[in-house]
């Protein structure tokens, strides 16, 4: 039951600048510790954290609030979180931070779960303030990095109604927006990310079990990254109803899944939705379009070599600058009734004896299989035909054969 609160802490980070790799001069410290408030209070010119909170032992601490701070300039982290349970850090404002804003990131073996990271606003610093290999240069917003695997004794992080703003120095800072890697029960909700060079990405390279969870109801615009620009996924996570717009990148990139991608708008990005190295997803009413002139979204949906069994249903693909839809036609690839890209149409045909055969013009934007075609005998022939097929398989026509 301890409580800090309305102090100011100077922590004279200037007088530090020539520190090397020994930058764990935090402000608060915070070991082992239950019940504690951190309320109101003023951290300033840290050449550490402002605040960390960690352990001696496997626990950590435990019912841990850290709210409506101000924090500005710190060489380090705003506020570190490596061992804990039930840790709220809510109404923060970080404005200036040199390696991360919220970072979450628990020592090997240590237990980190039930974290909630509600409405604050994190801001790198305009410049880098770190020297040598001191620190590293403004990675990421928001971090939840599981260093040990997928485990319930790291997971239950929500990440939700937060703002991180990017700034520019030699490139858009920081790296990403919201950064997740391999935390279990994840949720990002409600977060707006703008002008960073990514927005939101779920676990690093290589990471083939990755994150699982939602990534819904966020607001990501104007980042820069090329791969991953908007809302990139590696692992088990939903994504629906965000808003990604204005970025010189794809707006959603699905790494590796499967994973439900449903009722999002991505808009004015270089690409609209791309799928990768992803078998068995599902893109459902997803908004894809370009609404610019001159338009620079090129694919409503980008389906490259790896992306198989993914199904493509009832999405509005209108209005993009190249096309709707690109489709590498790996195996089990569906479309259905979506606009922009006709998948589902009618054509007529009529086999009159001693003919054998019709051949009728689909109008689908894309050569069907034979599994998506589907005939209609109309008219009862006076003698049975013994055996019907089809063949001929155009990008504009297929023959129905007697």
């Amino acid at each position: 039951h301890v409580l800090v609160q309305n102090l100011t802490f100077d922590g004279q980070g200037d007088l530090h600048g020539s520190l090397g790799t020994g930058t764990q001069a935090h402000i608060l410290d915070l070991f082992n510790i239950n019940r504690l408030w951190i309320q109101n209070c003023f951290f300033y010119n840290s050449a550490g954290d402002a605040i960390n909170v960690s352990t001696t032992t496997g626990q950590g601490c435990k019912y841990v609030f850290i709210t409506n701070n101000y924090i500005e300039t710190v060489r380090r982290n705003g506020i570190s979180v490596t061992a804990g349970e039930h840790i709220v850090i809510s109404g923060n404002i970080i404005n200036g931070f040199n390696t991360m804003g919220i970072a979450v990131e628990p020592d090997s073996g240590k237990t980190l779960r039930g974290m909630l990271i509600q409405g604050n606003t994190v801001i790198p610093n305009p410049t880098f303030l770190s020297t040598g290999s001191a620190n590293s240069d403004r990675l990421y917003g928001i971090a939840s990095k599981m260093n040990a695997g997928v485990s319930n004794l790291r997971s239950q992080v929500r990440v939700l109604g937060n703002y991180c703003f990017g700034v520019l120095d030699t490139s858009q800072f920081p790296t990403a927006g919201i950064w997740a890697e391999l935390t279990r029960s994840l949720i990002i909700s409600g977060n707006e990310i703008f002008e960073c060079r990514q927005g939101i990405i779920t676990s690093s390279e290589g990471q083939v079990d990755g994150s699982t969870g939602q990534i819904s109801g966020n607001h990501v615009r104007g980042c820069v990254g090329v791969t991953g620009g908007g809302i990139g996924v590696r692992g088990r996570v939903n994504v629906e109803n965000n808003h990604v717009e204005a970025g010189t990148g794809q707006g959603i990139f699905l790494f590796r899944g499967p994973a439900i991608i449903s009722c999002n708008t991505v808009r004015n990005n270089a690409r609209g939705i791309q799928i990768d190295q992803a078998d068995g997803n599902l893109l459902f009413n997803n908004h894809c379009y370009d609404d610019q002139s001159p338009k620079t979204q090129d694919y409503g949906v980008y389906l490259a070599t790896g992306a198989t069994n993914t199904r493509v249903i009832e999405n509005d693909f209108f209005g993009n600058a190249t096309d709707s839809v690109f489709d590498n036609n790996s195996a089990g690839n569906h479309f259905r009734g979506n606009r922009g890209y006709v998948t589902e149409n009618s054509g007529t045909g009529t086999v009159t004896d001693p003919a054998t055969s019709s051949t009728v013009t689909h109008g689908c934007a894309r050569t069907p299989r034979a599994q998506d075609i589907r005939v209609n005998f109309t008219e009862n022939p006076t003698v049975s035909p013994l055996l019907c097929w089809i063949s001929g398989i155009t990008s504009t026509q297929f023959t129905v054969n007697v």
